[in-house]
């Protein structure tokens, strides 16, 4: 299998990564999940477009379609693609 038939379906793997800074921007591409590396809050916009926070663990991996992280008391926070 190649990499061109991964597919990219809600319950595939991530095929790229991208850091995050917490902003009032839109992501730079959508996120189909968010990993965080240190413990804390995470507030984000679902592509269904709710603002949603998180209490969230080290470690912890988010599967929700985000397209905005706007404020974060969690470290280490990586999007999903």
């Amino acid at each position: 299998m190649t990499f061109a038939q991964y597919s990219s379906a809600a319950d595939a793997p991530a095929l790229d990564a991208i850091a995050i800074t917490p902003s009032a921007s839109p992501l730079p591409r959508t996120v189909r999940g968010i990993f965080v590396g240190g413990a804390g809050d995470v507030t984000v916009t679902t592509w269904g477009g709710t603002s949603i926070t998180f209490t969230l663990p080290a470690g912890a991996l988010l599967p929700l379609v985000c397209t905005h992280v706007t404020a974060a008391t969690a470290t280490g926070i990586r999007g999903l693609i």
